[in-house]
């Protein structure tokens, strides 16, 4: 009858419903989002609607009472219509009354609320942070640093200077004349 409610009545929520968070929470991209419509949504046509005759009768409240949400929404045409009386009788109030809430209410925050961050949320630094200087950073010399004399130095005089003059000096007159150079010139640095 118009007065009772099927088993799947409209205004309860449904094991999925609309405001219930998800395990994913709702600003999070995930598999079960708020948006998303449950298997069985209030507009759907389920097979017990409220406007046919069924067997159970119009006072009598169904099993699935007015206030839960069923499988099956009110809008549905169902097996039971409104103006039949069922075998049970419109004063018995069926098992599962009207006012019961069905095991997922919509009030109810899911195991993953909206507000839990992820475990590793955007404001973290990874392990090596853009503002970290690696072992070797930039602004340290390496170990041979460009102001750094090398065993050799360019300024080193070698061991024959070029003030030092060679076992054959160019003001004596030898086998090896003043024009040649001494096996180590004064020039040279070695």
């Amino acid at each position: 009858p118009s007065s009772t409610s099927s088993p799947a009545p409209s205004s309860t929520t449904s094991p999925a419903p609309s405001n219930t968070t998800s395990p994913a929470p709702s600003s999070i991209t995930s598999p079960a989002q708020s948006s998303t419509s449950s298997p069985a949504p209030s507009s759907t046509t389920s097979p017990t609607p409220s406007s046919i005759t069924s067997p159970a009768p119009s006072n009598t409240t169904s099993p699935a009472p007015s206030s839960t949400s069923s499988p099956a929404p009110s809008s549905t045409t169902s097996p039971a219509p409104s103006s039949t009386t069922s075998p049970a009788p419109s004063s018995t109030t069926s098992p599962a009354p009207s006012s019961t809430t069905s095991p997922a209410p919509s009030s109810t925050t899911s195991p993953a609320p909206s507000s839990t961050t992820s475990p590793a949320p955007s404001s973290t630094t990874s392990p090596a942070p853009s503002s970290t200087t690696s072992p070797a950073p930039s602004s340290t010399t390496s170990p041979a640093p460009s102001s750094t004399t090398s065993p050799a130095p360019s300024n080193t005089t070698s061991p024959t200077p070029s003030n030092t003059t060679s076992p054959t000096p160019s003001s004596i007159t030898t086998p090896a004349p003043s024009s040649i150079t001494s096996p180590a010139p004064s020039g040279t640095t070695k």
